[in-house]
């Protein structure tokens, strides 16, 4: 698991995933390990600080933070505007707007999204017109169009 210490070590793609349930958090933690990923699992944005947020490679944000995407999603925003994000959903659904992509359940798709994010934001400048582009063309398996 990434620790803080580890935050300047960018050896493999370091991704934050944000959620109220601590078990949801260790699965997809350790499902994205399992494909190389380094990831911190936190419960609150402020456990992180701004320099730390800025070195990560995507935020993935839970789908139990329904009620406070917004204000999660205009705090990273504040401290890196180009930091792609990743809404994970409990209903099968996809999009994208304004570099925020919204994907449906299970590992699959966790796993297929999150490549295809890191993939296509050459990892200098994460644009989110050119992922929303590219995902309104490529739906991973498993999401259907909402």
């Amino acid at each position: 698991m990434l620790q803080m210490a580890d935050l300047s070590i960018p050896e493999h793609p370091q991704l934050l995933c944000i959620g109220k349930d601590q078990q949801l958090l260790d699965t997809r933690r350790m499902v994205l390990e399992s494909k190389g990923y380094q990831v911190l699992s936190i419960m609150s944005l402020t456990q992180v600080g701004q320099e730390a947020l800025r070195s990560f490679n995507l935020v993935i944000l839970c789908h139990t933070l329904a009620e406070m995407r917004s204000e999660i999603i205009e705090s990273i925003r504040a401290v890196r505007n180009d930091m792609p994000i990743l809404l994970l959903n409990s209903i099968y659904s996809n999009g994208s707007n304004d570099g925020v992509v919204t994907i449906g359940p299970g590992p699959k798709t966790l796993i297929e999204a999150v490549g295809r994010i890191l993939d296509h934001a050459d990892g200098t400048s994460a644009d989110g017109e050119r992922v929303s582009a590219f995902f309104r063309s490529r739906v991973p398996d498993g999401v259907h169009r909402g």
